[in-house]
């Protein structure tokens, strides 16, 4: 008999058992004469039911899983379903078919001691089992189980509940996705971010070019995370809030920056922009960069999405200039303004030519590396949820461009703490980035290495205190510098927090580390960011699920 068989055997025994057991409570004088063994019956009766509700509820799931309707299920009956399915079911199960297979007879070794203990289990009822779910009896039941034995029973059931729910668990979590979503949402977030990641790229070219003066052996700029939530969180909220980036101009010795947003205008622009302005400035840049969608990506043309221009004072007597040098541009203290053309230019307008400028300074000394502003344990959940949704819209987003060094990692990211961290306060994420002379084409970086590294950081935002390099250490892992070693070593992390992280985010994380998302048919066996399935199936496991989830809190 297979282990499938088994598991029909035993969801259909339960019901007997527990009518059987229920008979007994009633009709037994020694249960009057001791109160204690009716509250032992009692426990045995919820371990039972507890039983049959997640062997019922693991076989659903898995039956969902294979080619039968979901309404079927329950009218054609759990037996039969799974012996006709069986080969969709260890499909589905992978490599969790074995344990699951090997727990079932557990389960009905048990009952049937159980069923040995009581006389009288003859039934009057002909179905099998009973419309109602409860089986009536002609003869007296008698349970001649003593305490001891119950209370071993009682433990050993829930074992093996305990055993075949995290089997299922694990094989749900393992199931690789092979259909690509067809969800609108999904592809109008994903068109969106799609979108950022183009002019973010563009953006780090011009100021790249704008860098270009040997003044300094380097320049650095800070680039500010943002989820995007609130652009696609509203029907028609791209075509109400302006696509802008959050930038820091800094010197290349610590101190102060200055601190703006740079607005994307879609616009031609040419009637502002000097006649030598596509002149090189430098001999260390040929030419101004060529506005095009960053290298390789695939556009998703049919949920591509539009944005509100930013608006520009027509009436004001300051114009906007193109800017030659972003080092001359902050030496001489000449704020306001900035804005990135739809020709890839960057301009810049002084405060009266716009009305409120959106730039500040911001002083190096309030920055606080992630990794150390998570040890006081002072950030909230809902602090550590937006910014664990932060970091994967900024990948997303990203991934593309120069500004993000993959495989992203806790100690590259920074927050601006201008006090003690508060459940009030603000948080605001940034990435450092140096313009060397010799910045040249981004090197790609293995996309299960960057998933692997998202999901860490995920886990380490959870736990707030515990790093993953202090999980190592205390777990006395023999380390070593290797993608297999940090993925085994991050599941480890993972299965063991399993009890204390919401489900949810949990999923999240093993999809990160396992790098478990869909790719395109036919495509290349490794997964690529230039696969738009790939980024879809992201967006759908891990960007909505977080985003859903700080909407709540």
């Amino acid at each position: 008999m297979s282990g499938l068989e088994v598991a029909g055997i035993v969801l259909g025994a339960i019901p007997l058992l527990i009518s059987a057991i229920e008979k007994y409570k009633t009709t037994s004088r020694i249960l009057k004469i001791i109160p204690l063994k009716t509250s032992l019956m009692n426990g045995l009766i919820s371990c039972l039911k507890e039983q049959q509700f997640f062997n019922h509820s693991d076989l659903v799931s898995i039956l969902k899983a294979t080619s039968i309707d979901k309404s079927d299920i329950e009218g054609l009956g759990l037996d039969d379903l799974l012996v006709e399915l069986s080969d969709e079911i260890k499909e589905y199960l992978g490599e969790g078919v074995t344990p699951y297979m090997t727990a079932q007879p557990p389960c009905e070794n048990k009952l049937t001691e159980i069923s040995k203990s009581l006389t009288g289990l003859t039934s009057n009822n002909k179905a099998y089992p009973p419309d109602h779910g409860v089986y009536e009896f002609a003869r007296k039941i008698r349970f001649s189980l003593k305490k001891d034995e119950i209370d071993r029973h009682v433990k050993e059931l829930n074992g093996n509940t305990s055993n075949l729910r995290r089997i299922r668990q694990y094989s749900e979590s393992h199931a690789q996705i092979t259909f690509p979503s067809s969800s609108r949402t999904i592809s109008k977030i994903t068109s969106y971010l799609d979108l950022v990641a183009e002019h973010a790229y563009h953006l780090h070219s011009v100021i790249d070019f704008g860098y270009a003066e040997p003044c300094h052996s380097y320049h650095e700029a800070q680039f500010f995370l943002q989820h995007r939530a609130d652009s696609i969180k509203r029907p028609k909220a791209t075509e109400s809030l302006p696509l802008a980036f959050t930038v820091g101009f800094g010197p290349t010795i610590e101190g102060s920056c200055y601190k703006t947003e740079v607005k994307v205008l879609e616009e031609d622009l040419a009637c502002c922009v000097d006649k030598d302005d596509h002149c090189p400035i430098s001999t260390n840049k040929a030419k101004r960069p060529e506005c095009c969608a960053p290298p390789g990506k695939k556009k998703d043309e049919k949920s591509r999405l539009s944005f509100k221009t930013a608006s520009i004072c027509q009436d004001s007597q300051s114009p906007l200039i193109s800017i030659r040098s972003l080092c001359q541009q902050f030496s001489g203290l000449n704020f306001g303004d900035f804005f990135l053309s739809k020709k890839s230019l960057l301009f810049h307008a002084s405060t009266s030519a716009t009305g409120i400028s959106s730039g500040s300074s911001l002083d190096f000394t309030h920055l606080v590396p992630l990794e150390r502003a998570l040890k006081p344990r002072n950030m909230s959940l809902n602090q550590r949820m937006t910014l664990g949704l932060n970091v994967v819209s900024s990948v997303m987003q990203l991934n593309s461009t120069h500004w993000l060094d993959l495989p992203l990692n806790i100690r590259m990211i920074h927050l601006i703490l201008n006090g003690p961290m508060t459940p009030a306060t603000s948080i605001q994420p940034l990435i450092k980035h140096k313009f060397t002379c010799d910045t040249g084409k981004k090197s790609g970086s293995n996309v299960r290495s960057t998933m692997l590294e998202l999901g860490i950081i995920l886990l380490e935002l959870w736990q707030e205190q515990t790093s993953f390099t202090s999980f190592i250490a205390d777990s006395q892992i023999s380390a070593s510098n290797t993608v297999g070693f940090w993925y085994d070593a991050a599941c480890q992390w993972a299965d063991e927090s399993i009890d204390h992280i919401m489900p949810f985010y949990h999923d999240v994380v093993k999809r990160c580390v396992e790098c478990n998302f869909a790719t395109s048919p036919g495509g290349s066996a490794e997964f690529d960011w230039n696969d738009l399935t790939f980024r879809r199936s992201v967006c759908e496991h891990v960007f909505q699920p977080l985003w859903e989830e700080c909407r709540l809190i």
